[in-house]
C-alpha cells in the first residue's frame, strides 16, 4: 500500500517512521520526502498484516497526521490530449498510453513524485490539495 503523509515540520524530529516500525511490526520503504518551513510530506510504501496497519493508521491520526491512501494527482481530462509527455518521465509507468494511445493513470502505481505536473503541456495533471481531518 502507498500512502502519503502530511504533516507540519514541528513533528519532523518526532520518531513517528521509527515507531510505526516499532510499535506496529509496519516495513516500510520511503519513496519521496520534501521537508520545507512549515511543511513535511513523505510518501511510503507499507506493508503488515491488517490489524497492524490499522493501529499505525489510527497512530497517525492520533499525533494530527493527514494520510491519503490515494496520490493526490489529478489527470484533468478534458484537458489531456494523451500526448504521452508525461509518460516519459513516469518511472514506476503509473501513467502510460494504451494501446488506442490514449492516457491511463494507475493510482496506486504512482509515488506521488509529481514530474508529471511540469512535463505536461497543457497543464492537464495537477495536484488535489490534502486537507488536514
Amino acid at each position: 500500500m502507498i500512502i502519503t503523509m502530511q504533516y507540519p515540520s514541528n513533528l519532523v524530529s518526532a520518531p513517528i517512521i521509527y515507531q510505526l516500525s516499532r510499535q506496529y511490526n509496519i516495513e516500510f520503504s520511503i519513496l519521496r520526502a520534501i521537508v520545507e518551513d512549515g511543511f513535511a510530506q513523505l510518501t511510503l510504501e507499507i506493508a503488515g498484516n491488517a490489524e497492524d496497519l490499522q493501529g499505525g493508521l489510527n497512530y497517525l491520526a492520533d499525533k494530527g497526521i493527514y494520510v491519503s491512501d490515494n496520490p493526490n494527482i489529478s489527470i484533468l481530462e478534458d484537458k489531456c490530449v494523451s500526448c504521452g509527455a508525461c509518460t516519459a518521465v513516469c518511472s514506476v509507468r503509473a501513467l502510460k498510453l494504451d494501446r488506442n494511445s490514449k492516457l491511463e493513470f494507475d493510482k496506486a502505481a504512482c509515488i506521488n513524485c509529481k514530474r508529471c505536473i511540469s512535463t505536461c503541456p497543457l497543464g492537464a495533471i495537477q495536484t488535489v490539495s490534502l486537507q488536514s481531518k
